[in-house]
């Protein structure tokens, strides 16, 4: 290849529903990163990441007719490359993402919490958002009912109004105030990660004291917390395994938005029932913007830049079905993976430590011997295969 082949500017692409669905930090440009591949390894070759991230690259290689290995040391991208690979049944996956929004139909700390007095009518209004400054709502997102909207669409049948408006923003009365105060009291009958932050400079002793303590749970203001316990105890009564992954595929894209690091946008964004969560360190700010995370849940599953609009175009935007060998399924498959051919899959470290261990090395895969015989015979049988493990054996051994 010369370099009057390559010497041009590369330019992003318009983004695709499997880049746009999940909000993984520091994404390359999906077509960057193909031209990339095509240029730089051979066709039907393979094309290995060992900093996989948000997976994209792996599925870009596939696209460009490339076997990958993917791995990284984020557990969520071995996720993330699973559920991009699973079958996609949209009726199934849209039937249980509405069977969970209905049980809060009728829940009563969504709908005393989650709801407040319609600022246009007499009627109860589901609240979409609240914005805080310090300890103090000044402003709500609210969505407008049924009713409202279809007088709103007879209005404008007769030319009295220029659009329907499905939501306003209103400041708090009396009752939301309260609200925000007394749901510190709500309590959650469901499973949540209750535990201390790790010890890193990532959680530093401002962002812990802004988010109201050293706890995981304080990421969230406790109705949300309520929230989102509920959804994953819901996900996890869905019997088939395929669409309970990729429900928990559109919990985690929910998870962040709802934080109390989501902060609002300017005002002259002119988004006011969409918050900000573009960065890469954990951030408290004093202003905060309160995301109703069953809603988020909804548009995180169904709709634009959601896991159905993802899942439905992956076989489209590949043309062909990637093939996937799981780390969970490597021991039970470890004496089938001699001559194995990883066509238009992708695998993670264990995977691919079981293959090229076993099949270059000769090392057991498990036991003590796993552990003697790797460094007794990394150095010579590297060697004489043309290769290194030192990186890959450091990932796995740690």
């Amino acid at each position: 290849m010369s370099i009057e082949e390559i010497n041009y500017a590369l330019v992003e692409d318009v983004r695709p529903p499997i880049y746009t669905a999940m909000k993984y930090w520091g994404k390359k440009p999906h077509n960057i990163w193909r031209k990339y591949i095509e240029n730089y390894t051979p066709e039907n070759g393979i094309f290995l990441n060992p900093f996989s991230g948000s997976g994209i690259s792996a599925f870009e290689a596939i696209k460009a007719n490339r076997k990958v290995i993917a791995f990284d040391l984020n557990p969520l991208t071995s996720f993330i490359i699973e559920i991009f690979a699973t079958d996609f049944d949209k009726s199934k996956f849209e039937k249980e993402v509405k069977r969970i929004a209905a049980t809060f139909k009728t829940d009563a700390i969504y709908n005393k919490y989650f709801t407040t007095q319609s600022r246009h009518s007499n009627e109860t209004s589901i609240v979409q958002s609240l914005k805080w400054e310090d300890e103090n709502i000044y402003e709500l997102g609210i969505e407008a009912t049924e009713n409202e909207i279809k007088k709103q669409k007879e209005l404008k049948k007769k030319k009295k109004i220029p659009k329907v408006i499905k939501r306003y923003t209103s400041q708090p009365n009396k009752e939301d105030n309260i609200k925000g105060i007394s749901m510190k009291e709500i309590d959650i009958p469901f499973w949540f990660p209750d535990k201390p932050f790790h010890v890193s400079p990532s959680f530093p002793a401002n962002f812990i004291n802004c988010l109201g303590g050293n706890n995981f749970t304080n990421l969230w203001t406790k109705r949300n917390l309520y929230v989102l316990s509920k959804i994953f105890d819901e996900i996890l009564k869905c019997n088939d395994e395929n669409i309970k992954k990729q429900l928990l595929f559109g919990f985690i894209q929910s998870l962040h938005l709802c934080t109390k690091m989501s902060v609002p946008r300017r005002e002259d964004a002119n988004r006011a029932f969409s918050t900000s969560w573009g960065r890469s360190a954990y951030i408290c700010s004093s202003r905060k913007m309160e995301m109703n995370a069953l809603l988020v849940f909804q548009g995180s599953c169904l709709g634009k830049q959601s896991v159905e609009s993802c899942l439905t175009s992956v076989p489209k935007y590949l043309k062909k079905k990637p093939k996937l060998l799981n780390v969970s399924y490597s021991d039970k498959q470890k004496n089938k993976l001699t001559g194995f051919d990883i066509k238009y899959g992708a695998v993670d470290i264990n995977t691919i430590l079981d293959f090229v261990l076993e099949n270059y090395l000769g090392v057991p895969l498990s036991g003590r011997a796993f552990r003697s015989n790797l460094f007794s015979h990394h150095k010579k049988h590297t060697q004489k295969k043309g290769f290194t493990l030192q990186s890959l054996t450091q990932i796995y051994l740690n």
